[in-house]
């Protein structure tokens, strides 16, 4: 399986990008500032494949004119911010992404946590596949003479300086975007609603199942294992009042008794 994903990453086709300007036009690049989503981002984003990129220390200095060659490529930003990994979060972030070599883990955990890094979440048509051909190889020294117009050809320096990072799967992409990004919900795409011909990505429903499983389920757990342990006469409105009750995003309210002010 690895030595498929290296090959498939490694395969760097020009003509994939044949046709790139029409599909601009049906996603217009979006300039954010910091943290912020766009209010519209592109009608028909739904139908999209999402993707993170991440561009690291020693390229943060590039990362306008990266961001520029994203958009020219026609991904659209979705959401984007300036991050910066403590030991601990790198760690946990590439231990699991670098399984193949985990000697490269350590210097990469001391090289992430360098500088600040830029990370943004990309929507485009393929945009995994996409994102990991504008990326080019791993070594930057391969990048130069396999795809020299590739971002790690132009401003990566070695296999641990290589400039960008991206997600290699539609399993990875759902929770590498979690990891940075834990207020999107990738919603299940609903072309098949619409007028519009595209053809819905997976990763989509991955990020679904994702936040379901970290936010919803254990909450309606808790209150199902209370509904049987109560045995209330009307049951559906007792759970709806008990989740309303228990919401762990509703703000706690403790009740205050009311003090006479003295005329």
């Amino acid at each position: 399986m690895a030595a498929k994903l290296v090959l498939e990453e490694e395969t760097f086709l020009e003509h994939e990008y044949e046709g790139e300007e029409e599909e601009r036009s049906e996603a217009e690049s979006v300039k954010l500032d910091g943290d912020e989503v766009p209010a519209p981002i592109v009608q028909n984003l739904h139908c999209y494949e999402y993707t993170l990129a991440l561009v690291k220390p020693h390229a943060f200095r590039h990362v306008e004119d990266i961001e520029q060659t994203i958009q020219e490529k026609g991904f659209t930003i979705v959401k984007k911010k300036t991050f910066k990994f403590t030991p601990e979060q790198a760690a946990e972030f590439f231990i699991t992404r670098e399984e193949r070599d985990p000697v490269k883990v350590p210097r990469l955990v001391c090289y992430m946590v360098s500088g600040p890094v830029r990370v943004m979440v990309l929507a485009k048509q393929k945009a995994i596949r996409r994102w990991l051909h504008l990326m080019g190889p791993v070594d930057p020294d391969k990048a130069k003479r396999i795809y020299p117009l590739s971002l790690r050809a132009k401003y990566g320096v070695n296999d641990i300086m290589n400039a960008i990072y991206g997600s290699r799967n539609e399993e990875e992409a759902a929770r590498d975007i979690r990891f940075f990004f834990k207020d999107i919900i990738i919603e299940p795409s609903n072309a098949m609603e619409s007028d519009i011909s595209c053809e819905p990505s997976s990763n989509s429903f991955l990020a679904h199942k994702i936040y379901l499983r970290e936010f919803v389920y254990p909450t309606l757990q808790k209150g199902l294992a209370e509904l049987v342990r109560m045995k209330p006469a009307h049951s559906y409105e007792w759970f709806v009042n008990w989740l309303l009750e228990n919401d762990p995003f509703s703000p706690k309210l403790k009740p205050c008794e009311l003090v006479k002010i003295p005329n």
